[in-house]
């Protein structure tokens, strides 16, 4: 299946066949198609992983034979990523992608927001329970419908990501804690709808996670915050950027419990001082807040100055 012009992956196309690579010796002609190679050795492996979904899409229309070649690939693949053409993919499209997959460990939506729904992933998440790491960015038209089957099926998830999924409940945050605990990477910035209770609960269910990134919400306060920092002791890479209820009572637990601490952003948190931010700076770690001139330094520079208008010599 291929696209007309207007772009739209699972509409018709004529393609030019191009299947055969031919060897003159003497008199004699060996011809070697592409269905000739072993499919699972060497076009799986080495040829069809290079090739963008469109290419493969126009090759299915090519012949019968390369068709069965394409969709046996479809259906033992174990990375989908649509993420460059999420806003492009059709439901028909997406159904030849996944109706016979089974083994997908990678699954990329991103940006599929006008077609994506939960009618259409929630058999993939049930056929496919070995998902590692699921990207939904941007996926407005689903609903917590599908986390709660993500939850259930796939409980082997070890990233997830939200980003910008304004449907998100604090439901939704709640079942994954409650059933995802091999997660180790989670985004649900921009998911305004996640309050201290869906927070608590799910870092207390997933103590593994080292990644937490959830910038721009409001219902984040101190109060969920000293669980996250108490229940996650491998945490990493923290984002709160612009959450705004959060104070430095925050920042002196991550301080005392975030030992392995490597990355905070910390923009936009206008409660948050350079007090306690020194203390975590000593620690090594690095921040998206640039840090105030020491007192020092700048007592330096006075005096340097003072000392070039008097002309005195030091």
């Amino acid at each position: 299946m291929a696209c007309e012009q207007s772009g739209d992956y699972g509409q018709h196309i004529t393609v030019r066949e191009e299947q055969a690579l031919t060897t003159n010796s003497g008199d004699s002609s060996f011809v070697v198609r592409l269905y000739d190679l072993p499919w699972e050795d060497i076009v799986f492996q080495y040829i069809f992983p290079l090739l963008p979904i469109q290419t493969l899409f126009q090759l299915r229309r090519v012949s019968r034979e390369c068709k069965h070649m394409v969709q046996h690939y479809f259906s033992i693949s174990r990375v989908l990523n649509i993420a460059r053409i999420g806003g492009k993919v059709t439901a028909e499209a997406f159904h030849i992608l996944t109706d016979e997959s089974s083994n997908l460990l990678h699954l990329n939506l991103r940006n599929a927001k006008d077609w994506l729904n939960d009618t259409l992933l929630m058999p993939v998440l049930k056929s496919n329970a070995r998902i590692q790491t699921l990207d939904l960015t941007n996926c407005i038209s689903l609903s917590n419908t599908s986390l709660q089957v993500l939850a259930t099926h796939c409980v082997e998830l070890k990233c997830l990501t939200l980003r910008d999924c304004v449907w998100l409940s604090p439901e939704g945050v709640t079942v994954i804690g409650l059933y995802c605990k091999e997660l180790e990477k989670i985004d649900i910035s921009g998911c305004w709808n996640v309050n201290d209770e869906a927070l608590t609960v799910l870092v207390k269910g997933c103590s593994k996670l080292t990644f937490i990134q959830m910038s721009k919400i409001y219902g984040i306060t101190d109060s969920s915050m000293s669980v996250l920092c108490r229940s996650c002791p491998n945490l990493v890479h923290l984002n709160v950027q612009g959450c705004w209820r959060i104070t430095d009572d925050s920042i002196r637990f991550l301080t005392e419990y975030g030992k392995n601490m490597q990355m905070l952003q910390i923009r936009e948190c206008n409660q948050v001082t350079e007090t306690v931010l020194s203390k975590l700076r000593s620690n090594g770690v690095k921040m998206d807040r640039l840090a105030p001139p020491s007192m020092e330094g700048r007592m330096d520079k006075l005096l340097s100055r003072f000392r070039h208008k008097l002309h005195v010599q030091t």
